[in-house]
């Protein structure tokens, strides 16, 4: 089902995962390739990999603006040869949105849970299960040789575009990234990290081993990574979440404060909406 009118507290929290998105967004291009624009005050983004980064996250336009604007977006990502992807949440002003991409040919694929949690608040530490070490990751050498529990080994563009952005968001003067891994010896187990907007942070890239998962290492993970964001003085931090993720996330603190549908549409379907 679609997600029901957003309360005054969703939208205001939904700003704090949707400003970070739309940096995150903006980092993808910069490292990946693509095109970054803005249409009507609206960020769309475009990069050669297909994903939901890919595209609008929650449109700002007003209901009179849909139209004309949505049709402007098509045009574009039919020069670029893309798919597109938009994501209807919390902030989308539009109340006429759902229904004008449903008349485009969109389809929604999934509805996404947001969640926040407020790290001004107090938050018990947790130890890492025996044997397993859990802790900040500095050295990014070690995956020339070693696949990264999230990005994978460095054997493809894509998969070397993501280790280029997250290495040099960790490394910055001013780091704009924290990387976070689980280790079994000299095994790496586990991942997590998270983006630095306006004083608050968005959590990505959250991943345990099938082998390692319900043993308590991604719990640490999490808890190792919200306990650094508060130590650097963030104030809040949002992500969203899979249906398996959901229980791990609220065991970390979090709450959920708010749904997104994502509509997409390939590139074909992009032709097709514009009458090609």
């Amino acid at each position: 089902m679609p997600p029901s009118d957003p309360t005054a507290e969703e939208r205001k929290l939904a700003k704090v995962y949707e400003s970070c998105s739309r940096f995150y967004m903006r980092k993808k291009v910069e490292f990946a390739g693509g095109w970054l624009d803005k249409i009507e005050g609206t960020q769309i983004t475009s990069s050669p990999y297909w994903d939901f980064i890919n595209g609008i996250h929650s449109p700002g336009w007003k209901d009179s603006e849909v139209e004309r604007c949505l049709d402007l977006t098509l045009r574009k990502f039919n020069e670029y040869g893309a798919g597109l992807a938009v994501s209807d949440g919390p902030s989308t002003k539009a109340r006429n949105l759902r229904e004008e991409l449903l008349k485009r040919g969109f389809r929604c694929s999934y509805y996404v849970p947001y969640f926040h949690l407020d790290l001004r608040q107090k938050i018990e530490g947790t130890k890492s299960p025996k044997g397993i070490e859990v802790g900040l990751q500095a050295d990014f050498d070690v995956f020339k040789e070693q696949a990264h529990p999230w990005i994978g080994p460095l054997t493809t563009k894509i998969r070397k575009d993501s280790m280029a952005m997250l290495r040099a968001g960790c490394e910055a003067k001013k780091p704009w990234m924290y990387a976070f891994t689980a280790k079994d010896g000299d095994d790496f187990v586990g991942s997590a990290s998270y983006i630095v907007h306006r004083g608050n942070v968005g959590v990505y890239d959250v991943m345990v081993k099938e082998a390692y998962r319900r043993k308590g290492i991604g719990h640490a993970l999490m808890n190792t990574l919200c306990l650094h964001a508060q130590e650097k003085g963030y104030k809040a931090a949002g992500l969203s979440a899979s249906s398996k993720g959901f229980g791990l996330y609220v065991k970390a603190g979090f709450r959920e404060v708010g749904r997104y549908g994502f509509y997409l549409l390939s590139k074909g379907g992009v032709r097709k909406a514009l009458g090609g």
